[in-house]
Formats: C-alpha cells, sequence, structure tokens
C-alpha cells in the first residue's frame, strides 16, 4: 500500500478518495501519529508528498461545491 486510497481495491490512489477518507478517519477520533496499522499516517505522508487536498481535480472540486449548496 503506497498511503493513498483508490476507487477500489485493485486500483490506483485517488487524491479525492485519499483526502475524503483521511478526513472521515480524522473526524471519526483516529490518531495521526501512533495508530497499529499505520494507515492515517501513510495517508496523511502520502497526501503530502503528493501536493495536498488542493490538487484534486477540478471536477472534483466542482461537485463538490454544488452539491454544499443543496
Amino acid at each position: 500500500m503506497d498511503g493513498g486510497w483508490g476507487i477500489h481495491t485493485e486500483g490506483g490512489s485517488s487524491m479525492l478518495r485519499s483526502a475524503l477518507n483521511y478526513t472521515a478517519l480524522r473526524l471519526l477520533g483516529e490518531n495521526v501519529d501512533d495508530e497499529q496499522d499505520m494507515s492515517v499516517p501513510k495517508t496523511r505522508k502520502w497526501l503530502h508528498d503528493h501536493g495536498g487536498a488542493m490538487m484534486i481535480k477540478l471536477e472534483a472540486r466542482c461537485l463538490d461545491f454544488l452539491t454544499s449548496q443543496v
């Protein structure tokens, strides 16, 4: 596992999926530093290494904007 999350288990990592899953884990109370499977620290490192959440494609940001206006 490279630290990111993809659309499905066989696919490559996606910035949108990684950012959403990281946010969900943090909101659920997962700790950033010490975790048994290290998924949160690995995902955090992957996000930072790939430019952060600002690197989410424009289509995803537009979709997020449109769904938040409802």
